[in-house]
């Protein structure tokens, strides 16, 4: 990993921060750069950086669901800006653009903001995360910054925080105090999938693995398969991944998985095609849909979905299936009920957990 990043870039008023000592402690000395201000410095735009210096503004926002799509009231925290795993399909590389990892070093202000946020609802379970802007653990064995939101989050009886990642690194957290309120979560495709579209991620049998390791550890787990793509040999691609979570995990200890198809803003596809041209899931005919995103045809995706919710629910009976930006006619029609509001979906998606805690 460490191969991989051009420069450190630090700002002075981060150097006393935990995150700032954290990157300097493990980073080789020449790789450290030390500014007033990160604009000052010129980036080699074929190179990635890391830049640590202070947020401005609040760190806590509603996940930005697609417009005229239902959401689920997912509560995200953005501490870290961009990711170096290099997905194809990942919208971040058209949406935040360049090789410059942010890294706040203030992120601890956002304990504030949460606090405020769950006094306010004290009825209701709320669902956060960190993985919507990066991957909420790629660094963090370096940055440390998630160890302290699980502390945080386990004092807490109406907030649980979601780590959702394509990684493995999770063994410098399983002996953190969460009471339950940390859930490890992983995004999942099938085998070939994985090979070709997400080169710099573990294989997911390994992430399977580290689900089965943070399960034995005492913590729920919860995936995704988002998004869903439609190739030659999907229908065994997604089945064997599913048997395989069936073979390995304690159903029990699963308490979310969420389903997304394939979309993407037509920037992306131009980027795909300068910086991926050996990918080919892009190479499928799509349509506009209701918020600009191209997207497979409505009869594809039910096809898929149809299938996926079955076999998922075959090995996962009792566990939430939710969407991620679909409409309300296909949440009636594939999950069997017509969700009135996101509120609804939110507690839908919490309700397995909110039983076991409650």
């Amino acid at each position: 990993m460490i191969s991989l990043i051009e420069k450190v870039v630090i700002e002075k008023d981060s150097l006393e921060s935990s995150v700032g000592r954290n990157l300097i402690s493990f980073f080789p000395r020449e790789k450290i750069l030390i500014v007033n201000d990160f604009e000052d410095f010129e980036f080699n735009k074929t190179h990635w950086h890391i830049i640590c210096r202070r947020g401005k503004g609040n760190f806590l926002k509603d996940c930005p669901c697609t417009p005229n799509y239902r959401g689920c009231n997912y509560k995200v925290l953005n501490l870290i800006y961009n990711c170096y795993l290099s997905c194809t399909y990942c919208i971040l590389q058209s949406y935040l653009g360049g090789k410059i990892i942010t890294i706040f070093s203030n992120y601890e202000d956002v304990f504030k903001e949460i606090e405020f946020y769950l006094e306010n609802r004290k009825g209701s379970l709320i669902r956060f995360g960190t993985g919507e802007l990066s991957d909420s653990l790629f660094l963090d064995n370096i940055t440390g910054i998630s160890k302290n939101l699980m502390e945080f989050f386990s004092t807490k009886k109406n907030g649980v925080i979601e780590l959702k990642t394509k990684t493995v690194k999770i063994d410098h957290l399983l002996g953190v105090k969460h009471n339950g309120r940390t859930v490890f979560a992983w995004s999942l495709n099938p085998v070939e999938i994985a090979l070709s579209e997400e080169k710099l991620s573990p294989h997911p049998y390994l992430r399977i693995e580290a689900a089965k390791r943070a399960q034995e550890s005492g913590f729920f787990v919860a995936f995704h398969f988002d998004p869903i793509i439609y190739y030659d040999g999907w229908l065994e691609g997604y089945s064997s991944i599913i048997s395989k979570l069936g073979r390995e995990l304690d159903p029990e200890k699963v308490v979310w998985i969420s389903m997304g198809s394939l979309r993407f803003m037509p920037s992306l596809l131009e980027f795909v095609e300068r910086e991926y041209p050996d990918s080919k899931i892009f190479y499928n005919e799509f349509i506009i849909g209701l918020d600009g995103k191209r997207r497979y045809f409505l009869p594809l995706r039910k096809k898929m979905y149809k299938v996926i919710f079955s076999k998922l629910k075959d090995v996962f009976p009792d566990v939430p299936i939710y969407f991620c930006m679909e409409s309300d006619d296909l949440w009636e029609e594939i999950i069997g009920f017509r969700p009135k509001s996101d509120e609804e979906v939110g507690e839908y998606v919490v309700g397995k957990i909110k039983r076991i805690l409650f």
